[in-house]
């Protein structure tokens, strides 16, 4: 008893010593100080400041004076050195840090790896399993901060997920924004299942947040704004009367400081879900060709400037087609479509192989006039593209080609060799489902394969390699596929060992296949 008398003291007093020599710290730093009636508002009813910023999770009240360390060691051998008796709400406040230094100083790896970091997350997953925590936990939080950390571990989430669904969390809009963000994550903790039954999941937690933050959202921040715009899309909830109520607040807070870009991205995300009315899509128009309504002011100048990105410029021309189906009556400033125009064309404006392909597959949507030669113009800065090209973007340049070219002979011969020599330089690094897809894309349209010899020993190298790692049915798909097309091969160049090699593997695994099959039978 004396023992146990001795161990609570001593743990009481590391904790006081930890909170008080942190406190001396925010005394000697007026900019860290907060009002205290926020820090009984926390300490009681686990609320948060009202002014959070939720691309900037450290901003919130450091009540434990927190910031000015930046070893993640020294705070999590704290917390185990006192068994972790804090209360589950002010858990929350060391682990913000550990997220804000993760980003800001790059330590995910030291965090992740730090064994009192997985004790620290086997008690957070106690606390919720037993209930031992505060009457309205911070779930919200919970879930951003885990999220951030990218923490996969499914049986973390479904606790959160039961939290969330049984009303047991704190229903305050920050908190609610919060989660909306964190719970992204979801979908990967039942992968595996049916798409149907994930979003099914998905819905169900949703609801529940945005039911709060279309009550509780006002005149914050367009940052919320773009948070809460950007989740929903993520999980694929499109709720009419959620983004409705979002539109309501952006287009009456236009004078609140924002950047064109996140506006961009919010209008993205009401593209994408079909959400958004005429007279929205009309005024972003202005937004995004004028800047700041008050752009006068130099900061909000700065602002208001695009960058050359092309992953930019592909959107805007993906939102502004939604818009034009959508609303038949809509009409394109020409402001609108001369910025666009020259951000599309400038030399500065950097692509990848994506943004380039979608760019000029939207742009006669957008600009009727002159469109071709501005497709010639941007098809020519493919072979300026350095890097790996992805297979799915490999495969939507040559739907491009397809569709706006009737004649290859008239079709961009320097720019498809461009893209096939990369395929076949960086094959070793695809995956060997791509590699199977982009091979049998490409056996389907022999036009496209301006280097035979290449393909050829692109498709020996691929089974050489993998075939012992296909399935049964990649095997019978390649092997009905290939092997009429190798014996043709063959035939046009001789005797080739690599051929020949390539075919008696298949023949092997033909037979061997047949065996099992009798056995199995």
């Amino acid at each position: 008893m004396l023992r146990q008398s001795l161990n609570k003291i001593c743990r009481k007093t590391k904790l006081q010593r930890f909170s008080c020599c942190f406190s001396n710290y925010t005394q000697k730093n007026p900019a860290m100080k907060y009002d205290d009636e926020f820090r009984t508002t926390i300490n009681h009813e686990g609320k948060l400041l009202p002014n959070a910023d939720h691309s900037f999770i450290a901003d919130h009240d450091d009540k434990y004076g927190l910031q000015h360390i930046r070893d993640p060691a020294k705070i999590l051998t704290h917390l185990k050195s006192v068994e972790f008796k804090y209360s589950f709400n002010d858990l929350i406040y060391f682990l913000r840090h550990l997220v804000h230094i993760s980003e800001e100083h790059g330590l995910r790896s030291q965090i992740m790896n730090n064994y009192n970091f997985k004790e620290f997350l086997n008690h957070i997953k106690k606390c919720l399993v037993t209930n031992q925590h505060d009457k309205f936990p911070l779930i919200g939080s919970y879930a951003y901060c885990l999220n951030k950390l990218d923490i996969n571990d499914r049986e973390m989430w479904r606790l959160l997920e039961y939290k969330i669904l049984e009303d047991q969390y704190h229903t305050t809009f920050d908190e609610s924004v919060f989660a909306a963000q964190g719970f992204c994550k979801l979908p990967l903790m039942y992968y595996g299942q049916s798409e149907e039954t994930i979003q099914a999941r998905i819905d169900k937690v949703y609801k529940k947040l945005e039911r709060v933050i279309r009550i509780t959202i006002w005149e914050v921040n367009p940052v919320h704004y773009h948070s809460i715009a950007m989740a929903l899309a993520k999980v694929n909830r499109f709720d009419p009367q959620m983004f409705a109520k979002l539109e309501q607040h952006i287009l009456t807070n236009l004078s609140l400081n924002y950047t064109t870009k996140m506006m961009i991205d919010i209008l993205f995300c009401f593209a994408k879900g079909k959400q958004g009315s005429l007279e929205f899509y009309d005024s972003m128009q202005y937004v995004i060709f004028k800047g700041h309504m008050f752009n006068r002011n130099y900061f909000l100048q700065s602002l208001s400037e695009l960058s050359y990105d092309g992953h930019l410029v592909a959107r805007l021309l993906g939102i502004y087609k939604e818009a034009q189906d959508k609303y038949h009556e809509f009409q394109l400033h020409p402001d609108f479509q001369s910025k666009v125009h020259n951000l599309m064309v400038n030399k500065l404006t950097y692509y990848d192989l994506e943004s380039l392909v979608t760019t000029m597959t939207l742009l006669p949507t957008f600009l009727k006039d002159d469109a071709k030669n501005i497709q010639n113009n941007l098809i020519n800065r493919i072979t300026q593209i350095p890097g790996q090209f992805q297979i799915q973007d490999i495969i939507k340049f040559y739907e491009f080609v397809e569709q706006n070219y009737d004649d290859i002979k008239n079709a961009p011969i320097q720019q498809m060799h461009f893209v096939e020599d990369n395929l076949y330089k960086y094959s070793d690094s695809v995956s060997m489902d791509d590699l199977i897809i982009i091979l049998q894309y490409l056996y389907e349209r022999p036009k496209f394969i301006l280097q035979p010899d290449k393909f050829i020993n692109q498709v020996v190298k691929t089974f050489d390699q993998n075939i012992n790692l296909m399935t049964a049915a990649q095997i019978d798909m390649l092997t009905s596929l290939f092997q009429p097309f190798l014996e043709f091969q063959q035939k046009q160049i001789g005797d080739s060992l690599n051929i020949k090699s390539t075919l008696k593997k298949l023949k092997d695994i033909q037979l061997i296949k047949q065996y099992y099959q009798k056995q199995i039978e």
